[in-house]
């Protein structure tokens, strides 16, 4: 799990791209197994999904085509970036460290897609799920599912959970939503077969 790739000591969560390439080169090093978000899942239901890595990148921020993008292009790695619909072009108004962090646009977001990675669902508004009423939970996640239906060719019908809140109800909402999986935030713990789909763990990238 990723969000911002950039030079930028406001931001705790935020990579150094020469990290970044690091981690990267650490990964194609060891012939790790990194392939795409959808494919991950699959093989995860089919007992095959041990020992295989999928880059996630929450927020959609511009910096993931700046910095991002070259040296994944570089190891030919797959990865999958979740934005949320109603704030691109915009910038991180939600974020408590630095709210000056610029988002793709849609043509950014479409140029992405075009050089082959994954655009998933990260709600309208970076909403906290769990401090949504049900109208605008629904709101969030069926509308966001649609916008990018509408924008892409093909969308990973994947939900991140902004800030990693969620608990029963969210999860049942994504589900109703239209969405196979959803993902949570940072865990030490892999994912197994029997793990529920829209409660999956990831590992946080180190910064």
């Amino acid at each position: 799990m990723y969000h911002s790739i950039a030079d930028n000591p406001r931001d705790p969560h935020a990579v150094h791209p020469d990290l970044f390439a690091a981690h990267l080169a650490a990964l194609a090093a060891r012939h790790v197994s990194v392939i795409e978000l959808g494919s991950a899942l699959i093989r995860l239901k089919s007992f095959s999904g041990m020992g295989v890595v999928a880059l996630t990148f929450d927020d959609a921020y511009k910096d993931f085509l700046e910095n991002a993008v070259p040296v994944l292009r570089q190891y030919h790695f797959p990865a999958t970036v979740f934005a949320p619909t109603g704030l691109l072009g915009r910038t991180a108004d939600w974020d408590s460290f630095d709210k000056a962090k610029s988002l793709m646009d849609w043509d950014e977001v479409k140029e992405v897609h075009r050089l082959g990675f994954g655009v998933g669902s990260h709600t309208v508004n970076h909403a906290r799920l769990t401090a949504c009423d049900t109208e605008t939970l629904d709101q969030e996640l069926k509308l966001s599912f649609e916008q990018l239906q509408s924008q892409l060719p093909d969308v990973v019908p994947v939900l991140a959970y902004p800030g990693g809140f969620y608990g029963q109800r969210e999860m049942e909402y994504v589900r109703r939503a239209g969405y196979v999986a959803a993902l949570g935030l940072a865990s030490h713990r892999p994912n197994f077969p029997w793990t529920n789909p829209y409660r999956l763990r990831r590992w946080k990238a180190f910064c």
